[in-house]
């Protein structure tokens, strides 16, 4: 069964978006129109789920035990890259991969691999991931639309709006860990 706690929990509390940042960039340039972002997502999710489960056995049982930590930020890069490429043959639009993509991608599984305490839980974490930079980019893509329907001063027309926009999404978001947080400390 899957744990909806940690889903809801990496999806919006603890977004690889909005609180590491991972993903920003990527979500601000795909929610322009003529992206390819619809076409991307299930080589994205295939990419992440073949990753995290290439690198959980061979981070948590060869890795770990043996003291080599040291060595898995290179062993997730080298994995991700060889899995990228496999990948890449089924959905051909990979192939070119902007930079902030991969920053993406290397994020996700980074996060995965280092806060989740089984597969289940990793794999949990991919896939909030993912549903969270979704959520966002189609949030963002619906804010461009009716930015661009409306009429705005040319100074805010654009990026400035979006960014503000991004500022507020992330509030809205989080207001609920805020106030919680603010009571806790104010008792």
């Amino acid at each position: 069964m899957m744990n909806i706690e940690t889903i809801f929990f990496y999806t919006f509390s603890c977004s690889t978006l909005l609180v590491y940042g991972i993903g920003l960039e990527k979500a601000f340039f795909e929610s322009r129109p003529l992206s390819q972002f619809i076409v991307r997502i299930p080589g994205l999710i295939l990419d992440s789920l073949l990753s995290i489960a290439t690198l959980w056995y061979l981070v948590t049982r060869i890795l770990l035990p043996n003291n080599l930590s040291y060595l898995i930020p290179m062993t997730l890069m080298l994995v991700c890259a060889v899995v990228h490429m496999i990948v890449s043959v089924i959905f051909p639009i990979l192939k070119k991969t902007p930079s902030g993509e991969m920053f993406f991608f290397f994020g996700i599984i980074f996060l995965a691999l280092s806060e989740a305490v089984s597969f289940t839980d990793s794999v949990l974490i991919v896939l909030s991931s993912m549903l969270s930079f979704c959520l966002t980019t189609v949030v963002l893509f619906a804010i461009r639309s009716r930015i661009a329907a409306a009429n705005v001063h040319a100074d805010w027309k654009g990026s400035p709006l979006i960014l503000i926009s991004m500022g507020l999404l992330c509030i809205v978001l989080y207001s609920p860990d805020v106030s919680w947080w603010l009571t806790e400390v104010f008792q």
